[in-house]
């Protein structure tokens, strides 16, 4: 550490000097580390004589040789033009600073941010020495790959645009051949801009105020704690829909899609075209009856009253079923013949379709002969329950889609 004394008149009237000085060394042991301690005075008026006495840093100390030996002074009007500076120059050798532990009010220690190794829990066990040798370039620092302005700018467009980070680091490297951001900054400045959008609100607060701005059919329903319990969101193109095409309704739930692990009602509307759309979501919390009509009760209040659904089509979950009937008490329950089919099949392909794979192991082990031979009836065997089941499966489907029992013989 330097002596920052360098006033004729001593360090008594140093200190009644309006203007930051700041001396350096060169470090005969490591030249690129710039170990700067200053000496700031503090003042609140400025005079123009002042003014005129700011030095400006010589262009040709812009980059250090690795012999600096002689003292070199500059001023700044400010502590934070003077550290701003020191880092600036500093960076150019590849050399990244911080301050120190010594730094105070009026003056500030400026040390390479990878100084020292720690060698206990103790904080007064502190080598500050310089353990790594100096860096060729910085390519991977998080200053080396600090977005720009305008690059902010793309990633805050792009992180809308619901593109993945990956992708959005491939843009910007291909926009500017010399760029060095890293995923992690990537992730950093997206959290920056989730944070920016949430302005100090939580995120449930965040969703009822998106839902309110949006226009979206919303309701929540809370318990005698005040948490949210049950959610039904529903999209404002997708209400239009349902007052256009609210004769058949399909519902069902699924789970494991949310971090709460809780079920996620789906119900999905039938246009004329036969395309289907979706009406709404409703989190749930239980498959109860209870949390069952207080989601249909929802769906019926954005459906008119003199067009309610006629056809609901469910799986056999015996809640959902009393539910409608209790919501929606003429229309008609149907089980879902995708969740019939797979029953049904579940239940006879031990019968239909057995499963031999273990006969054919143990056929793979027997002699040449007579292995042939058995592969043959093996797939004899395999083919004829193959067609067994070819047969089963379009009985099933005339059984499924008949309207009458006459139309099916």
């Amino acid at each position: 550490m330097c002596d920052t004394n360098s006033s004729e008149e001593g360090e008594s009237s140093s200190r009644k000097d309006k203007k930051i000085r700041i001396n350096y060394d060169g470090d005969p042991d490591m030249a690129y580390l710039l170990d700067y301690e200053n000496d700031f005075t503090q003042s609140q008026l400025f005079s123009q004589a002042q003014d005129d006495a700011f030095m400006e840093p010589n262009p040709e100390d812009e980059y250090m040789d690795e012999e600096l030996n002689a003292n070199n002074t500059q001023t700044w009007k400010t502590k934070e033009e003077a550290v701003k500076w020191v880092k600036e120059h500093a960076w150019k050798i590849n050399c990244v600073l911080v301050k120190g532990r010594q730094s105070r009010k009026e003056r500030v220690e400026m040390i390479c941010e990878r100084v020292g190794e720690k060698v206990s829990k103790k904080k007064k066990d502190m080598d500050f020495r310089y353990n790594h040798p100096r860096p060729k370039d910085l390519h991977g620092h998080y200053r080396d790959g600090r977005l720009k302005a305008h690059e902010y700018v793309e990633v805050d467009k792009m992180t809308r645009a619901r593109m993945a980070p990956s992708k959005i680091l491939s843009k910007l490297k291909a926009d500017d051949k010399n760029n060095k951001t890293t995923f992690q900054q990537i992730y950093n400045s997206r959290n920056t801009l989730r944070r920016k959008d949430l302005q100090g609100r939580l995120v449930m607060q965040q969703l009822f105020w998106l839902a309110q701005k949006k226009n979206y059919a919303f309701q929540k329903k809370l318990d005698e704690f005040g948490h949210v319990t049950h959610l039904f969101i529903a999209h404002p193109e997708c209400v239009k829909l349902a007052l256009c095409f609210p004769q058949v309704l399909i519902l069902d739930c699924t789970y494991k899609t949310n971090k709460y692990e809780i079920p996620l009602m789906n119900v999905v509307g039938h246009m004329s075209t036969k395309s289907p759309f979706t009406i709404a979501f409703c989190f749930l919390h239980d498959e109860l009856k209870e949390s069952y009509v207080w989601a249909l009760e929802q769906v019926k209040l954005i459906i008119r009253e003199d067009a309610l659904p006629k056809v609901m089509l469910t799986d056999q979950e015996a809640a959902l079923m009393f539910a409608i009937r209790k919501v929606f008490p003429n229309a008609q329950n149907f089980l879902c013949t995708f969740h019939v089919w797979n029953n049904v099949r579940k239940k006879c392909q031990g019968i239909i379709q057995p499963l031999k794979l273990k006969e054919l192991e143990k056929i793979a082990t027997l002699p040449d002969g007579e292995r042939e031979v058995k592969k043959k009836e093996f797939k004899k065997a395999y083919e004829a329950n193959e067609s067994m089941c070819a047969c089963f499966s379009n009985e099933w489907d005339a059984l499924t889609w008949s309207i009458t029992k006459e139309v099916y013989e």
